[in-house]
């Protein structure tokens, strides 16, 4: 399995960026449309977790950039481990989700659907209002979906596991293929 990374490393330089890529575009595709679509109204924390795959988005289209370039091979490594540490911050933020959905601990302040109160009408403001800012304000402690018994946030802990562990594991055999000891 290595020597299959190994000679898809060393003859397409931009295969396991644009595979970043294109997971990165994937699950937010899903979130997206299970907002717009399904009607599963994001909380804070929920949107809080799209910000990984964004930032890897981005990284990885720059490593796929790079990648064409055979003489930056360890500058291409650097984004894809940048990629990781974006991967290790969307975990980090499901983990937290998901323990504020088990009631391991309590959310923070925007958790707890403080902003309830807060209602935008042209009675108070003298303007229209957008219809996109009156949606439900959804708690974090409240999974709208469920899949054999695990939320959406735990997926998505999973995902960005593992998308992790693969920047991590592509970052390293790229840094080692080209001699660097670490």
């Amino acid at each position: 399995m290595l020597k299959l990374f190994y000679k898809i490393e060393q003859n397409w330089d931009w295969a396991f960026p644009s595979l970043i890529l294109i997971a990165c575009a994937f699950f937010l595709g899903v979130a997206l449309i299970s907002q717009y679509v399904g009607g599963h109204h994001p909380c804070t924390l929920c949107i809080a977790q799209r910000t990984s795959y964004v930032v890897a988005a981005v990284i990885s289209g720059a490593a796929i950039v790079i990648g064409r370039d055979p003489d930056r091979n360890v500058e291409r490594a650097m984004l894809l481990g940048v990629c990781g540490l974006a991967f290790l911050y969307g975990s980090a933020t499901a983990f937290e989700h998901v323990g504020v959905e088990q009631a391991w601990w309590l959310g923070d302040v925007l958790c707890s659907g403080s902003m309830a109160e807060f209602q935008v009408s042209p009675e108070s403001q003298n303007m229209p209002v957008n219809p996109l800012f009156n949606v439900p304000e959804v708690t974090c402690a409240e999974g709208t979906w469920t899949l054999f018994g695990l939320s959406m946030a735990t997926y998505n802990m999973i995902a960005n596991l593992g998308l992790m562990f693969l920047s991590a594991f592509l970052a390293l055999t790229t840094l080692r293929s080209n001699g660097v000891q670490g």
